[in-house]
């Protein structure tokens, strides 16, 4: 059985769900991403390249797109 992917109607609600789920005072490197574009795919993988320490990453699905959204916590 397939996970369900959280939905969101904006990027902004869904980086406020993630910074509640990793819950971390030492959050940096917000990335987003939709699959859709490219560029934005590639500079997200370039992002998570160059992350340290704990990462977050997720795919979810916001205003009926399938996007990426993560970033770097706990320095």
């Amino acid at each position: 059985m397939q996970k369900e992917l959280m939905q969101f109607a904006t990027k902004e609600e869904a980086f406020g769900w993630m910074e509640e789920e990793v819950d971390d005072p030492c959050v940096d490197n917000y990335r987003f991403a939709y699959e859709d574009d490219v560029k934005a795919t590639a500079t997200y993988d370039e992002m998570v390249a160059y992350g340290c320490c704990g990462s977050f990453d997720c795919n979810i699905i916001v205003g009926g797109r399938r996007a990426w959204i993560g970033c770097n916590y706990g320095h």
